[in-house]
Order: C-alpha cells, then sequence, then structure tokens
C-alpha cells in the first residue's frame, strides 16, 4: 500500500487520466447505444402501426369497390328490367 504522504509520479497520474477517459468514452458510448435503441424500437413500433393502419385501409378500400360493383350490377339490372317491362317483353307482367 502506497503511503499517503509520498507524491504520486507522473505516469500513475498520466495511467488514471488514460483509464478514466477511457471509461468516460465506454459510458458515452453506452448511453448513444442506448438512445440508438431506443430510437429503432420507436421506429419499430411505429412502422408496425403504420402498416396496421395500411392493411386497414387497404380492405376498407376493397370493402368500397366490392359495394360500388354491386351497385352498378343492381343499377345495370333494374335498367334492363325496366326496358324490359317498358317493352312488354317480360313473360307474366302486363302493364
Amino acid at each position: 500500500m502506497r503511503d499517503t504522504i509520498q507524491k504520486r509520479t507522473y505516469s500513475e497520474f498520466e495511467e488514471a487520466s488514460y483509464t478514466k477517459q477511457k471509461r468516460l468514452m465506454a459510458v458515452k458510448a453506452v448511453a448513444e447505444m442506448k438512445r440508438k435503441l431506443e430510437d429503432a424500437s420507436q421506429t419499430a413500433a411505429d412502422s408496425g402501426t403504420n402498416l396496421e393502419r395500411r392493411v386497414e385501409r387497404e380492405a376498407a378500400e376493397e370493402r368500397r369497390r366490392e359495394d360500388r360493383t354491386e351497385a352498378r350490377q343492381h343499377i345495370q339490372d333494374m335498367l334492363m328490367m325496366l326496358a324490359a317491362l317498358q317493352n312488354g317483353t317480360m313473360p307474366g307482367v302486363r302493364m
């Protein structure tokens, strides 16, 4: 054990300073990596949410397309029936 009255040599200070610098750099690097990990986790969570929203929008758009197609088909059927009624070509129906 070193006597506390004795002075430290320059090399002891230099070594302690080097070790302290390395430790501080490591602490900063760990903090930066944690920040990047949190950012990446948040981005991943956000992109998952965005993907779900996109799938929901696509499904809703598909339902709207199907509804439009059905409505057009219904209108076309009604117009054909109306034309047939007007021409008297509808069997069993008299005007």
